[in-house]
């Protein structure tokens, strides 16, 4: 079971969809087209998250669903903050995996 509060899920996504979007995000802070940053580092979309992101998705059902979360932005600014990835089951958090915490 995970601690995270229901709240804090911010958006559904498809693990495919979250890959893009880590890599669309590295794309943009190094400044270089999707294409090149999808050849350099599309087997690594998390970097040095990925192993965890891949045992992480591994554990996907096909009735789960899969959400972003991350705790409130004061959270943060408290260097108390964390976001990361929600398994929900059944209507409930089943598993996280934090990918950022401060």
């Amino acid at each position: 079971m995970s601690e995270i509060p229901m709240q804090w899920l911010q958006r559904r996504g498809t693990v495919e969809e979250f890959e893009q979007e880590a890599l669309r995000r590295k794309s943009d802070s190094f400044g270089v087209p999707l294409d090149k940053a999808k050849a350099k580092l599309g087997e690594r979309p998390f970097g040095t998250m990925t192993d965890s992101w891949k045992k992480f998705v591994e554990n996907i059902e096909s009735e789960d669903e899969l959400w972003f979360f991350s705790s409130p932005p004061e959270s943060f600014s408290k260097e108390l903050g964390c976001n990361g990835f929600a398994i929900l089951r059944d209507g409930k958090i089943h598993r996280t995996l934090v990918m950022v915490r401060t």
